[in-house]
């Protein structure tokens, strides 16, 4: 029996704190409202994830969120989350020039090779975030329906749904970054 928690028949958490105490009461209706499902059907992906978390199977790897990364964050208002792994990225990148620079497996100063180093740098970082992004989205929505409170659903709409502008926004934080940089003296990596 599973003194933690008292229930033996209750399924493991799943990755990133998708489990059902981090879902709290974490409505369907709730979901579709924070996910933007009243404004695009293809949505019910996310309700397929709560569903998934509810019954302890592992979440879906998100295939947007690993590609698109810091702009799919911005796409579904996960401003913090973005702004994290923006930050993960450009660390990574850094960290793997200063490695590949200091073991003289490549010379950063050949073209093409600080694309390189941004590219192993990026992937080492988005894999992981597609695994981890539907539970991170699912965590957000509860917490977001928790603060609204019980029975105000339509208060989550747009909440968590598409906003294109977000993307313009990612964009726009990413030239600013890569601008400071430059201006700075580093050349960027990506």
């Amino acid at each position: 029996m599973d003194g933690e928690r008292g229930d033996p028949y209750r399924p493991p958490p799943t990755e990133l704190g998708s489990s059902q105490d981090d879902l709290g009461a974490l409505t369907p209706e709730g979901m579709a409202a924070y996910a933007g499902v009243h404004r695009d059907p293809t949505d019910a992906y996310y309700l397929a994830q709560l569903e998934r978390a509810r019954t302890g199977a592992p979440l879906s790897f998100n295939l947007p969120a690993a590609f698109f990364g810091v702009h799919w964050c911005f796409y579904r208002r996960q401003f913090k989350t973005g702004l994290w792994l923006f930050a993960a990225e450009l660390a990574s990148s850094i960290a793997v020039l200063v490695i590949v620079t200091a073991t003289g497996l490549m010379d950063v100063e050949e073209e093409g090779a600080q694309q390189i180093c941004a590219l192993i740098a990026t992937v080492a970082v988005r894999v992981p975030f597609g695994r981890m992004a539907n539970g991170l989205y699912l965590r957000a929505a509860a917490e977001a329906e928790r603060a609204a409170g019980p029975g105000r659903v339509d208060e989550l709409r747009g909440k968590g749904g598409p906003w294109l502008l977000g993307v313009g926004l990612a964009l726009l934080i990413q030239l600013v970054v890569q601008f400071s940089l430059l201006a700075a003296g580093f050349a960027p990596a990506a």
